[in-house]
């Protein structure tokens, strides 16, 4: 069902001011790699990239370390202002980089500000709470044949039906109000 409604003294259109033909650009932006200058369309990619190239694996460190969302933010955040990001211009090395989980950056909130504007990648830290939601479900049906997987699939895409819903409703709600 799709509300047309015009207003001429004001130029307002309902039609306008529907969701669905908005789209998340956040997956269309480039992730710059935290150690050069590489990007990557997914941080999946960037962080195999990571660890391939540059011997710092994200994933493992988060982990290891149980970081949550803030923390894994203030991990990228702390990496992106230090020097480790500029390799060794002589033998293309980047300067090693560990991380042992008592690091005062992990509880400093200066390093929620983004050090890029607009840094995809920690958009895209929210993908991985959501990928944890996938193994939790596979250990605890005990299924890891991508069924689990499926079915966490399924409840995001249900989520996200939702979310865009409850916005119609509450645009809905406004027109009424108006």
């Amino acid at each position: 069902m799709s509300v047309v409604s015009s207003c001429s003294e004001s130029g307002w259109d309902t039609q306008d001011d529907r969701w669905d033909d908005w789209e998340d650009g956040e997956m269309d932006t480039p992730m710059k790699c935290l150690f050069c200058s590489q990007t990557f369309n997914s941080s999946a990619i960037l962080f195999r990239h990571a660890k391939q190239a540059h011997g710092f694996d994200f994933l493992k460190v988060r982990a290891d370390h149980e970081l949550d969302f803030y923390q894994c933010m203030r991990l990228v955040n702390y990496i992106r202002t230090k020097e480790i990001n500029d390799p060794d211009p002589a033998n293309g090395a980047t300067p090693s980089f560990a991380v042992d989980g008592t690091e005062a950056f992990l509880s400093d909130d200066a390093y929620l500000k983004p050090t890029l504007a607009e840094d995809a990648l920690l958009y895209a830290l929210d993908e991985l709470d959501l990928d944890d939601s996938i193994s939790v479900a596979s250990s605890c049906t005990g299924r890891s044949d991508g069924a689990a997987a499926a079915e966490t699939l399924k409840e995001r895409e249900l989520m996200g039906r939702i979310k865009e819903l409850e916005q119609q409703l509450t645009m809905r709600e406004r027109e009424v109000r108006s």
